[in-house]
């Protein structure tokens, strides 16, 4: 009998334990993060937030195609992001997906990205002088939208390589510091408001691209831009 009290007091034991033990397991496990982002990247969190805030801006639950995007998914995997093997995002595109709305300051946030590509949408106001803290950019397309305000300073893009504005309702002059970017290969800034004098340093980039017709330039426009067909002379300056 006291060996059969035993045993029923050994089994009770033994469930106990169990019972604490899958307890114990299911509360660590709901504090454990999701497959994937046990080794976080520095930042990881933040990009994440920035890019949120450019679906936000933008009517994201319109775009024509937003898969995974406000979801609890790795934002690595959303439609038209693309990440490093650290898991840091480099890239963002967007062309023709019903974007309407403005550009979020916070994507200047993502330090890691090196080419936005949001063109052929109808998003509006101002390029945000944030973006000047995207340091390792090297190709941005906003064609083809809606944009207004001016073009701020950018003597921080020093990797830029392809730049295209065309096609928006930007104006005042361009800033001077284009002409210190020495990489850019590719400037786009055809069809939109731009007025002023064209720095003669623009004149001296060696661009193997370059559209700046239909805007208000003031003349002398430099020798090189007519040579390379960036402007027609005459007919792109007052």
């Amino acid at each position: 009998y006291q060996r059969r009290v035993r045993g029923l007091t050994m089994a009770k034991w033994c469930q106990m334990l169990l019972a604490c033990g899958l307890v114990a397991f299911a509360s660590a496990t709901e504090r454990m993060p999701p497959p994937g982002h046990l080794n976080l990247p520095p930042g990881f969190a933040s990009e994440r937030a920035a890019l949120l805030t450019l679906f936000e801006g933008t009517n994201g639950s319109g775009w024509a195609e937003n898969g995974g995007w406000n979801s609890t998914s790795d934002h690595c995997g959303w439609f038209g992001v693309a990440c490093d093997r650290h898991g840091r995002v480099i890239q963002v595109t967007l062309d023709s997906n019903q974007l309407v709305g403005t550009l979020p300051a916070e994507i200047g946030q993502i330090d890691s990205m090196v080419m936005m590509r949001l063109s052929h949408n109808s998003i509006d106001g101002s390029i945000p002088e944030a973006y000047t803290s995207l340091l390792n950019l090297r190709s941005l397309e906003l064609q083809f939208n809606k944009l207004t305000g001016t073009l701020p300073e950018v003597d921080t893009w020093q990797r830029m390589v392809h730049l295209n504005l065309d096609h928006n309702s930007l104006s005042g002059s361009l800033p001077t510091s284009l002409g210190s970017l020495q990489e850019l290969g590719a400037l786009f800034v055809e069809q939109n408001r731009f007025s002023g004098t064209v720095h003669p340093s623009l004149g001296a980039l060696k661009l193997f691209g370059c559209r700046a017709m239909i805007n208000n330039f003031d003349c002398p426009i430099p020798a090189s831009w007519v040579y390379r067909g960036c402007v027609a002379t005459t007919l792109d300056c007052l």
